[in-house]
């Protein structure tokens, strides 16, 4: 099956990074689009689980590539 949109888009939708131009697309993809409503609630509650994580401090030996 091909995506309308890539992930990153519903990403940047979450984010609010698209244009107006390009949000209202994804806004009317996703009112038609019941399994890529799912994707970005899906994505939005990770998000929030991620955020809610505590931070921890990187220790010196992490290596810097």
């Amino acid at each position: 099956m091909t995506r309308e949109f890539p992930d990153e888009y519903f990403s940047a939708f979450l984010d609010d990074e698209l244009t107006p131009a390009d949000r209202e697309q994804v806004e009317k993809h996703l009112a038609t689009s019941e399994a890529d409503r799912e994707l970005v609630a899906d994505l939005q509650s990770l998000r929030t689980h991620v955020a809610a994580l505590p931070r921890v401090a990187a220790g010196d030996d992490l290596p810097t590539g």
